[in-house]
């Protein structure tokens, strides 16, 4: 049962119920719309050219699907997203607004028609099926908003409940990830269900919910692997149910009904990942491959990575994307939560950040599942500070209130100032425009691949090869063997140089030797040409692999997304 919050007489109660009853849902709708709005802001950036370099993978699995081809036969993504896309794009594109493809990229029109057929639209025009895998994202993040509504209402009255969902509508990590065709914000959301669905079942006692629990849990690894701490995180709820009920202990008589549940649990999740992803039994010899290879790209961070330690760079996402003052109050909420033994609010943060604190790489998107549970320490701590106004119910709730929307201030800044910048244009796309629209000769230009957009693959040959036939891409030439470049028919006269040349991860180099080399190849470190997105003098430094994607940090010292790429002409 929730703790009696105010001391109240019976109609003021009654009042308080009535109100609660009608103004929560509206409210808890107006953070859905409030949600969904910063995750469609800018949803469409960059298109049509491809900037993120992961979205294709799951896009085009689910476009293959209706091409007969539903064995993705790369399993370093589970494919749980990619058939999610594969549902909804044939609703998509009928209901879509076509994405604008500029005319300097001299492509005949007539291949770039809409298209309300999958296939045809894979092959001539997969921006606009990328655009509706940033749409499932978008939802699918702004649903998580609700999820934690009832995660929190689980424990707290509705106001607490309704604070940590308006911080999580803003959250700032999940606002941004929202905006990638990728699988994290929908298993980030099916993961905060399924912890909606065992909590209910560890309040109640009933098995069916943390069957459903279980249900969704196992939906989610087979949209990301790193999930299945969730699964434990509900065999140990059900357990802990057990230890700490007298009367359900009576009612098992022996501890072998705990095992018996549990490994009940632990059936139904694997078979709902194996219903989603069935290739460790119909593909085992492929699976097993590409699991190998995941964990030996894991084992390798590539030069100019962050190399701290996961944990940090973990506190250091959660303080960056949920704000200073909702950071602390989280970590103030932690402490009453181990204080008041409420262990059924911490199983599921302990075993993930376990997992990706024992994980070499990082990335930002590593945060979402653990960032609802970061809003709902944060109302903990809230409530707890209300609670020395016990008899002061009005003045309570406008504390918690204030507290909820100064909390939510800097992430919601930090949202707006995101979407704006996606708004512009990238530097990279910049860089193609002038290579294309201002540079005449036939020289050939030498680069590595994420100074441009990236290409499609498996589609249309004018989406396939580098966007000017100019560009010659070395990012797996050696730094000594640059040379060979001066064997090829037509020559190399230019070299473009970003800060982004060592996220393929190919050469051992680091940004400064890289660069180094390429500009003795090239005879001269004067550019004549700059791409510059920060608003102040960039000086090089670490390489942050988030701007891949957009900023992340700094969000104030730039312009524009995208890599700062310095042009040197060869002497």
């Amino acid at each position: 049962m929730k703790e009696r919050f105010f001391s109240m007489d019976k109609t003021e109660a009654n009042r308080a119920r009535l109100y609660h009853n009608l103004a929560s849902p509206a409210v808890l709708f107006s953070l859905f719309v409030l949600a969904l709005f910063l995750r469609m802001g800018s949803l469409d950036w960059g298109l049509p050219f491809r900037l993120h370099p992961d979205e294709w993978k799951y896009v085009s699995g689910g476009a293959n699907c209706h091409r007969g081809h539903w064995n993705p036969k790369y399993f370093r993504n589970p494919p749980g997203f990619s058939y999610l896309n594969a549902l909804w794009q044939p609703v998509w594109l009928k209901i879509h607004t076509p994405v604008e493809v500029p005319e300097w990229l001299g492509i005949d029109p007539m291949w770039l028609k809409p298209r309300e057929n999958v296939e045809a639209a894979f092959l001539y025009r997969p921006f606009d099926l990328v655009l509706g895998g940033r749409m499932l994202s978008a939802v699918m993040g702004a649903m998580t908003c609700i999820a934690v509504f009832f995660l929190v209402r689980t424990r707290l009255p509705d106001l607490y409940a309704l604070g940590a969902a308006l911080w999580t509508a803003v959250s700032f990590a999940n606002v941004r990830e929202s905006h990638f065709a990728v699988n994290d914000a929908a298993a980030a959301c099916l993961v905060s269900w399924a912890a909606v669905a065992g909590l209910r079942a560890y309040r109640n006692g009933r098995l069916r919910w943390t069957i459903f629990a279980a249900a969704l849990g196992g939906a989610s690894v087979a949209f990301k692997y790193n999930m299945f701490p969730l699964i434990l995180a509900l065999m140990g709820l059900w357990g802990l149910r057990f230890w700490t009920s007298q009367k359900e202990m009576r009612r098992a008589k022996r501890f072998g009904r705990i095992l018996r549940d549990t490994a009940l649990i632990g059936f139904v999740s694997l078979l709902c990942f194996l219903l989603i992803c069935p290739f460790p039994i119909i593909d085992a010899p492929a699976f097993f491959m590409e699991i190998g290879k995941l964990q030996t790209a894991a084992a390798k961070p590539w030069q100019g990575q962050d190399a701290r330690w996961s944990g940090v760079q973990l506190a250091e996402t959660i303080w960056i994307s949920e704000g200073r003052l909702v950071a602390l109050f989280a970590l103030a909420g932690l402490f009453f939560t181990f204080r008041r033994r409420y262990w059924e609010f911490a199983i599921f943060p302990i075993l993930y950040v376990l997992l990706v604190t024992s994980h070499p790489l990082f990335f930002v998107r590593f945060s979402l599942p653990l960032l609802p549970w970061i809003a709902l320490w944060g109302a903990t701590a809230v409530y707890e500070l209300s609670l020395r106004c016990r008899r002061r119910a009005i003045i309570a709730g406008i504390l918690a209130s204030s507290i909820f929307l100064l909390g939510a201030v800097e992430p919601l800044l930090k949202d707006l100032r995101s979407n704006y910048l996606l708004k512009q244009t990238d530097s990279r796309i910049e860089f193609l425009h002038w290579l294309r629209t201002e540079r005449s000769e036939k020289a050939l230009m030498a680069l590595d691949q994420f100074s441009v957009p990236l290409v499609y693959r498996s589609v249309a040959d004018f989406w396939t090869a580098p966007l000017d036939p100019r560009i010659i891409y070395i990012d797996s030439l050696p730094s000594d063997q640059l040379d060979q470049l001066n064997t090829l028919n037509n020559p190399v006269a230019w070299i473009a140089v970003s800060d982004f040349v060592t996220l393929p991860g190919y050469l051992p180099d680091s940004y400064e030797e890289r660069r180094e080399a390429l500009c003795a190849f090239a005879g001269n470190d004067e550019p004549v040409k700059i791409f510059q997105p920060f608003a102040n003098q960039w000086h090089p430094g670490r390489l942050d692999a988030e701007d891949a994607y957009s900023p992340f940090r700094n969000l104030w010292n730039r312009r524009q997304p995208g890599a700062v790429i310095e042009i040197f002409a060869k002497t």
